[in-house]
């Protein structure tokens, strides 16, 4: 039942039917266990609508009330503000995810893409390497490491890490063979890139009829 009224949410609020949808929610909202799945659905109705991020923030803290050592509503409230540019206040939320589930590589990496995108980039470099210390094998770290160096302009570093990405992942990624051919390209290696480029598109056959 929780599923089936969190999907019949979201159809409605794609279709900004956002009454019909805030019934959904606080119908999920009241499923035994599934409060603050419910709030948090609620939040981020509230915010899509243009209700505000106050309003959308004050559903997060009943999320919290409702969850206080669950990790998500933690993160679903620093993606909140990270959504509306509040990258500060986000960054005391992931903290706090972090600290509830250190071992969900998803947080780390959201924590470091949060400096990237307030323009920290030095600091978004170094909460990387913290992560990847703790989490070496996550294809993803590596690869926001990858797309880090590039902003950079400095693409050999960027193809080191996004090869180590490919190399972790654990199943074959034709996006990062492709992201690997731009880098080689902007390097000026041809066959290198025509080779990614080769096999990212046998990646893509890989499951076609």
């Amino acid at each position: 039942q929780a599923v089936w009224l969190s999907q019949l949410g979201r159809i409605y609020a794609d279709n900004a039917q956002w009454t019909a949808a805030e019934l959904a929610y606080r119908e999920l909202a009241q499923v035994p266990g599934r409060a603050a799945a419910g709030a948090i659905e609620q939040a981020w109705l509230l915010y899509r609508r243009g209700d505000g991020v106050d309003a959308a923030l004050m559903r997060m803290g009943e999320a919290v009330q409702a969850a206080p050592k669950d990790a998500r509503p933690y993160y679903e409230t620093a993606r909140l503000l990270a959504q509306a540019q509040r990258y500060n206040d986000a960054d005391a939320w992931y903290r706090a995810a972090m600290q509830h589930d250190p071992d969900n590589p998803r947080y780390a990496l959201a924590f470091a893409q949060n400096a990237r995108s307030a323009g920290e980039l030095t600091q978004a470099e170094a909460r990387l390497q913290t992560a990847l210390a703790n989490h070496g094998k996550d294809a993803a770290l590596w690869a926001e490491l990858a797309e880090l160096y590039r902003q950079l302009a400095q693409p050999e570093a960027a193809v080191g890490a996004l090869t180590q990405a490919i190399a972790v992942s654990s199943e074959p990624n034709a996006g990062y063979h492709r992201r690997l051919a731009a880098l080689y390209t902007e390097l000026g290696d041809a066959t290198a890139a025509q080779a990614e480029e080769e096999i990212a598109l046998a990646i893509e056959g890989r499951g076609r009829p």
